[in-house]
């Protein structure tokens, strides 16, 4: 266990590739295939680096997420008068860059060779979105866009998707579990059916408006397609059910 932790850390990653394309090149496949160690190393280092080869928005969010967490520790070491560590100083952000970066010498070079040596073929379509991941971040590099927060909004068009979601919504109708949420007076004040704590609906974020009332629908044609609003039902008024013959 302690050896396959240490295998997350940075400072061994480029041992690991260099052990798998070494693999690689003497045609060794099945010396990999045939370690349990190695191959649970492989399985861990893929579910640390994971975020990379997510769906492209929900890599997007992962990466605000962890860019932040080091923005965080750049400015409470700059607090405490130390010097800011790479990659963590707000005032100095180049995210499309750092980004870029991590993909070409950390990401990419591991994720290829473990589709080439380990999880043939039906790794390729983790490693197909590994590179559009990487492809969105070299579009912002070229856009000299350095702020993450410029970098989701023109490249990943996150506010964009958040306005379709949150459109579908507002629009369409989704049947809740009887047990999410629901009150009733049986049941304590704040809790479903079941005695849990009812789910929070939050309120949706207003939708971005064309100038004649109606929600947008022009996107930018350098983002990635938002998906299409879900269908609108209908949902009538509620009547109350007849009485049952014979009950009052």
């Amino acid at each position: 266990i302690i050896e396959m932790v240490l295998t997350t850390d940075l400072s061994v990653h480029l041992q690991l590739v260099g052990s798998l394309k070494t693999a690689l090149l003497s045609q060794n496949k099945n010396d990999v295939m045939e370690s349990p160690m190695m191959l649970m190393k492989i399985i861990i280092k893929c579910a640390d680096i994971g975020h990379s080869s997510k769906a492209t928005l929900l890599h997007a969010r992962w990466s605000e997420l962890i860019i932040e967490e080091f923005f965080l520790q750049g400015d409470e070491e700059k607090e405490l008068g130390m010097e800011i560590s790479p990659f963590m100083n707000r005032a100095s952000e180049n995210s499309a860059k750092n980004q870029v970066g991590f993909f070409e010498f950390i990401i990419l070079p591991f994720f290829d060779v473990v589709a080439e040596i380990v999880f043939t073929p039906g790794f390729k379509p983790i490693l197909d979105q590994v590179h559009r991941n990487y492809n969105m971040w070299k579009k912002a590099e070229m856009l000299q866009l350095k702020n993450i927060k410029d970098i989701l909004d023109q490249v990943f068009c996150v506010d964009e998707h958040r306005t379709v979601s949150a459109q579908a919504n507002r629009t369409s109708f989704v049947p809740r579990p009887s047990h999410i949420g629901v009150h009733n007076s049986s049941s304590p004040r704040g809790t479903g059916n079941s005695g849990t704590p009812a789910m929070p609906v939050a309120p949706s974020p207003p939708l971005t408006s064309t100038g004649g009332g109606g929600p947008s629908t022009h996107h930018n044609s350098m983002c990635v397609t938002p998906p299409a609003a879900a269908p609108v039902l209908e949902t009538p008024d509620e009547e109350p059910s007849p009485p049952l013959p014979g009950v009052e």
